[in-house]
């Protein structure tokens, strides 16, 4: 049975929250403002409020879609509780029997409206908190351990968040990293989410290590592609290398950076040791990346190549 109180104590909060308001997000207030013609605080709320506009359910989705900051905000009250698929079920009731309103707040000046969810989107919200997901006992001993708040339900978050559940060698890599990495670090929690993402879609037979270094492979791969396409392009321009049959691709050159430096500062937190980039008889050493001059190294070298 779900504890009752602690399933009316989440309900409050979340219907606290809605009042307390939802800011916009920009990647929201673009699709209003394309699908919409950029509309008042006032028109948003008629458009809400028509269930005859076809894009009405898709924005609602948007807007009401929990992001991790409203969930860090409820981590606290899931720590201290254990709430089942059951609880869920109680919890959304409890918002139903009395449907909070929900300010949306503008990040411009069209300032704020209040709208009464329809029962729908509240089931959808509820569903994307995940409230009834346990973590493994080693996991949530090693984030108590390694990290103080508001890192620890920054964190808790970000695994709440998993799509799949971890294989046990998941959980001991993701614990090696907490107990391992220094969280003060501005990289930590980014590298913490590759991790995570990576993990997260990869198969559970594969062995963790040897999937980083082949990833780290492909990025390199792809890294020299975009630098020998800049060359290409600074010679020639786009229309004569088209003519001549090749392909533009677009690749996220600082992305690919990121990623080899996440997964260099993983593996050597992990492992122990990291997959060198370069030929061996290269005098040049890139394994671990520190700054952005060693990445810059790492172009250069590439670059002429």
């Amino acid at each position: 049975m779900p504890n009752v109180d602690a399933c009316q104590e989440l309900a409050d909060q979340i219907r606290s929250l809605l009042r307390e308001g939802i800011e916009l997000s920009r990647e929201v207030v673009e699709f209003i403002d394309s699908t919409y013609a950029s509309p008042t605080a006032e028109e948003l709320l008629t458009i809400l409020n028509s269930e005859s506009d076809s894009d009405r359910d898709t924005l609602l989705e948007l807007i009401f879609s929990p992001d991790e900051h409203l969930q860090e905000k409820i981590e606290p009250l899931l720590t201290r509780h254990v709430f089942s698929l059951q609880s869920e079920t109680t919890v959304l009731d409890l918002l139903k029997n009395q449907v909070p309103e929900a300010a949306l707040i503008f990040p411009d000046a069209r300032g704020r409206v209040a709208v009464i969810p329809p029962a729908w989107i509240i089931e959808s919200m509820v569903s994307q908190l995940h409230i009834s997901r346990q973590f493994p006992a080693a996991l949530s001993t090693t984030i108590v351990e390694s990290l103080r708040q508001p890192l620890r339900n920054r964190v808790r978050v970000r695994f709440r968040n998993l799509k799949a559940d971890l294989t046990d060698p998941q959980i001991d890599c993701l614990c090696r990293y907490l107990s391992a990495a220094d969280s003060q670090q501005a990289s930590f929690f980014s590298n913490l989410n590759f991790l995570a993402q990576f993990l997260d879609g990869l198969n559970g037979g594969l062995d963790i290590y040897e999937a980083l270094m082949q990833h780290k492979r492909t990025c390199r791969f792809h890294l020299q592609q975009a630098l020998k396409q800049e060359k290409a392009l600074a010679e020639s321009n786009l229309e004569t290398l088209l003519m001549r049959g090749e392909r533009i691709l677009h690749f996220d050159k600082d992305g690919l950076m990121r990623d080899i430096a996440a997964i260099d500062a993983i593996s050597l937190a992990v492992f122990g040791k990291t997959e060198a980039l370069l030929p061996k008889e290269s005098t040049i050493q890139l394994g671990e990346y520190r700054d952005r001059e060693d990445l810059n190294r790492l172009i250069k070298f590439l670059s002429e190549s």
